[in-house]
């Protein structure tokens, strides 16, 4: 009978030989579900040991009697009982793989120093400590002396690896020692990750290991307010035992902001203009980028600055981005800037987050300068010539002098300022030309010289510069020049020396003075492999010359003479080229094969070798032969060597004058079954006798 102010006591009886330490692994504790209730839980007092003791059993024996509730403590556990009610309890206990692997048998094995490669020496025997679920076992050598050994990570055989040396052991009793593991801890890794962003690694491990959260997708973006924090889970699981055993950690990643964004322009290029008169300081533009990132990562720590060919020609405020012109060494004297000297600056304006230390963007900059009239016209001859018959109406050809003004705003007007007192000539104030000025012609009657010199005048507007035109004054050269003959023959040997003579022509000319000198030159046909003296009219080789590129050539010969306009004649010159014997011959196909039946008769013909020269006179002069080294093969593969080698030499015939292959011995297979000969063809009538050899 209970009352609400007393409880029932459970004890812990069991069946066990006195002494059992049945009580001393576990307890009883309980607690009052109702007035008339009770639960009651069996919990452990110290680890238990699957090796020492897999099994309990004993008696669990309810036993009520009544004490204040004010003293009831924790339930005891006893071995004397009660009488009441009782229950029988078997608790098993289930391995769990907490043990190493454990070696058994003998560890020592014996091996020859001259045992091959490959022998076993013994078979590494281990077992599972945890032997409730036995894992399989892989084995390794930790220690392998210049790795002699091998060890089967299945079997657990040892056996040699390489050829034994007990001195390169280093082991004078002969005794090696090696440090041998056996291992079973495998558990594979995964990633729980809604992201995907990022991976683990490894995904399979063995005992313990480092484990290592990779981004796996990237980059990632703190400026991507859904990348700034992720919730990972990485869970270990065994993969050998059952059931398997998992581990699971929470990981968060927070991502910081770093620079990961580089400034950027709002153009792909920029363009600027600014006259070549700018004093320094003036400025020339602003350029400004953007950069996302925030503090100095960002807008606000970019640094700007400009290289490139010409940029010391400006200045950078390196935080506003406004290019200025720089100060030159003379200020007031020149200008910093010259549009004749360079209009044009291709520049690199560079921006650089981080307080210039960070990343950097780079567009191109065009500067141009804007002309202005700071510069002369001058002339681009200080002396101009031109020839002019008597009694003509203009120069032929036309005469033009010419100034070039370096401002590309400036317009050049030309005039005559000297030298032509009677007016005999004019000038064209836009274009500079120089005409007769009367259209009866040139009228030289009141003249005693036939030289005029004229000065001419350009002038911008704000500068000028003169010259001279010397005018030469003469009759007609109405006479061509005359060759000596209308055609030339000649010959030359090829690969004669550069500079050899190969033939001289010759001109006259009726005319006097410079009208009658006389100029050669080579109109075409030669092919830059001849070159003629201009003066004398003497041809001589210019290059290498090949009777087989060219076996003749039809050069025209041009004289010119010294008049004005100029007169010509031509001539034609045929040279020979003389072929030398300078190539070697050479088979044809350059890969020689055959083949020969065993039983043919001695005498029988069943190849021709074929030959060519590429000299002319080559081909005629051929002389075919067989000359050592003699190498074979017989019926089984083999190399013939030997006597039977020197035989073979004599078993085939070539005929020096025909190339004809002939058979002058009777053929074995059993001895040879493929021959390689080396055969000869000579060009015996070089000096000396060209040889190509082919085996």
């Amino acid at each position: 009978m209970f009352y609400s102010q007393f409880c029932s006591v459970l004890t812990l009886h069991h069946n066990y030989p006195q002494g059992d330490d049945v009580c001393e692994v576990f307890d009883v504790k309980a607690s009052q579900v109702s007035a008339r209730k009770f639960s009651g839980s069996l919990v452990l007092r110290r680890l238990l040991q699957y090796a020492t003791r897999n099994l309990y059993q004993f008696k669990l024996v309810a036993t009520p009697y009544t004490v204040p509730r004010s003293v009831l403590g924790p339930y005891s556990c006893r071995k004397d009982g009660g009488q009441m009610s009782s229950v029988g309890v078997v608790v098993r206990v289930r391995d769990v793989q907490n043990t190493p692997p454990v070696f058994s048998g003998s560890l020592t094995g014996i091996v020859k120093e001259d045992d091959p490669i490959g022998t076993k020496i013994m078979t590494l025997h281990a077992a599972d400590g945890d032997t409730g679920a036995p894992r399989p076992i892989k084995y390794q050598l930790m220690t392998n002396t210049l790795d002699f050994f091998t060890l089967d990570v299945k079997s657990g055989e040892l056996r040699t690896a390489k050829p034994l040396d007990r001195d390169a052991l280093q082991v004078p009793d002969g005794v090696v020692k090696l440090k041998v593991k056996g291992f079973f801890s495998v558990f594979s890794l995964r990633l729980v990750d809604s992201s995907g962003m990022f991976s683990v690694e490894p995904s399979v491990a063995s005992g313990s290991s480092s484990v290592s959260i990779r981004v796996a997708k990237g980059p990632l973006d703190f400026e991507n307010p859904n990348q700034r924090k992720f919730l990972l889970q990485v869970i270990a699981e065994e993969t050998l035992t059952n059931p398997r055993l998992s581990s699971t950690a929470t990981v968060v990643v927070s991502v910081t902001d770093t620079n990961d964004n580089s400034p950027q322009f709002d153009q792909e290029a920029y363009t600027a203009l600014v006259s070549e008169t700018a004093n320094p300081g003036t400025v020339v533009t602003t350029i400004v980028a953007s950069d996302r990132d925030t503090g100095m990562f960002g807008t606000d720590g970019i640094k700007y600055s400009l290289f490139g060919n010409g940029a010391e020609k400006f200045d950078v405020d390196e935080t506003t981005g406004v290019i200025t012109v720089a100060f030159c060494d003379t200020p007031g004297h020149r200008n910093c800037l010259d549009y004749e000297k360079r209009p044009t600056y291709f520049l690199s304006f560079q921006a650089i987050d981080n307080g210039g230390e960070g990343h950097t963007t780079v567009v191109p900059v065009r500067i141009s300068l804007e002309d202005s009239n700071d510069n002369p016209p001058k002339f681009t001859q200080q002396q101009f010539r031109a020839v002019i018959d008597e009694g003509a109406s203009d120069f032929d050809p036309p005469l033009i002098v010419t100034a070039e003004d370096p401002d590309a705003t400036s317009s050049v007007v030309y005039s005559l300022v000297g030298g032509d007192p009677t007016g005999l000539f004019t000038i064209d104030p836009s274009t500079g030309r120089v005409r007769v000025a009367k259209e009866s012609g040139l009228d030289m009657s009141n003249l005693k010289t036939d030289h005029i010199i004229l000065t001419v005048e350009a002038s911008d507007g704000e500068g000028s510069h003169t010259a001279n035109v010397r005018v030469s004054v003469r009759d007609a050269n109405n006479n061509v020049p005359i060759f000596s003959k209308k055609e030339y023959l000649a010959a030359v040997q090829e690969n004669s020396p550069i500079g050899s003579v190969v033939e001289q022509v010759s001109a006259t000319d009726a005319d006097t003075g410079d009208n009658a000198v006389i100029t050669y030159r080579i109109q075409r046909g030669g092919y830059d492999d001849f070159a003629i003296d201009g003066d004398t009219g003497m041809i001589t080789v210019a290059r290498k010359i090949d009777f087989d590129r060219r076996q003749s050539y039809d050069v025209e010969i041009l004289a010119i003479d010294g008049g004005f306009p100029q007169q010509t004649s031509t001539a034609s010159l045929t040279i020979s080229i003389i072929d030398n014997n300078d190539k070697n011959p050479y088979f044809t196909p350059t890969t020689q094969r055959t083949q020969v039946s065993e039983d043919v008769a001695v005498g029988t013909t069943f190849y021709t070798l074929a030959a060519q020269d590429p000299d002319v006179a080559g081909n005629d002069s051929l002389v075919f032969g067989v000359e050592p080294p003699v190498s074979a093969v017989n019926s089984d593969g083999r190399l013939v060597e030997g006597p039977q080698l020197d035989a073979l030499m004599e078993v085939f015939n070539v005929d020096p004058a025909t190339g004809i292959v002939t058979v002058a011995k009777s053929l074995d297979r059993t001895v040879a079954t493929e021959v390689t000969l080396a055969v000869t063809v000579t060009d015996v009538s070089a000096t000396p006798p060209q040889v190509c050899v082919y085996s």
